[in-house]
C-alpha cells in the first residue's frame, strides 16, 4: 500500500476543518487538532505520553487513543526529566511504535 504524509503550512483552524475532513486518518499528540479530527468523526488516533487520557482524552465515533504504558506516564510535565541530548521524544512516546498505530487504523 501507499501511504502518503504531508506536512502542512500554516493554516487557519476553518481551513484546517475542510482539510481534516478530505483525509483518510489523522494521527496526532493531545492537541487540538487531533480532537478536532475525533469531533468531525474522521478516523484518527491519539497518542498519549505524558498526558493522561482520562482527563483530556478526545472522544469520537472513529476515534481511537493510545496510551503510554511507560513507568512514569502520565506524568502530566511539559518537560520531560528524562530526555537527554541522545533522545529526540521523551521515552513514553519513543515506546509507541509505527507499527502500532498502523495496526489501530488497520493500514
Amino acid at each position: 500500500k501507499e501511504l502518503n504524509i504531508f506536512m502542512l503550512p500554516k493554516l487557519s483552524l476553518t481551513e484546517i476543518a475542510e482539510l481534516i475532513l478530505k483525509v483518510k486518518a489523522v494521527v496526532g499528540v493531545d492537541t487540538g487538532l487531533t480532537h478536532l479530527a475525533a469531533l468531525l468523526d474522521v478516523r484518527s488516533i491519539g497518542i498519549y505520553g505524558s498526558t493522561d487520557v482520562g482527563l483530556t482524552g478526545a472522544m469520537g465515533i472513529k476515534h481511537k487513543n493510545i496510551c503510554s504504558s511507560y513507568e512514569c506516564s502520565p506524568c502530566l510535565k511539559k518537560i520531560c526529566i528524562k530526555l537527554s541530548d541522545k533522545l529526540f521524544a521523551p521515552p513514553c512516546y519513543k515506546e509507541i511504535s509505527a507499527r502500532d498505530i498502523f495496526k489501530q487504523l488497520g493500514v
